[in-house]
């Protein structure tokens, strides 16, 4: 998969320091999750249904076993969020 795809656009902005960057990303990913999962808690919006995939694509260590670049999941990694995605539905 062809990348990068968020560091020049970092870069371009002055924002060159990674560790910086990707704490920026988590805080906004963080955010979004927060305002998805209200939504779906809001009894006006009961057939929304939030699934957090942050625990299946990982941004330690293990990175590279994870992502095939610092925006798109591996291919192994985009068959466990299918999987989570199947099992949800299985469910309702």
């Amino acid at each position: 998969m062809p990348g990068p795809w968020l560091r020049p656009s970092f870069e371009k902005k002055g924002h060159v320091n990674v560790q910086a960057n990707t704490g920026v990303l988590e805080e906004l990913i963080d955010r979004f999750n927060t305002m998805l999962a209200s939504v779906s808690a809001d009894p006006r919006f009961a057939h929304v249904h939030y699934l957090d995939l942050r625990p299946t694509l990982w941004n330690d260590a293990r990175y590279k076993q994870h992502w095939a670049n610092e925006l798109h999941p591996n291919e192994r990694r985009f068959k466990l969020v299918t999987a989570a995605f199947a099992n949800l539905i299985a469910r309702l």
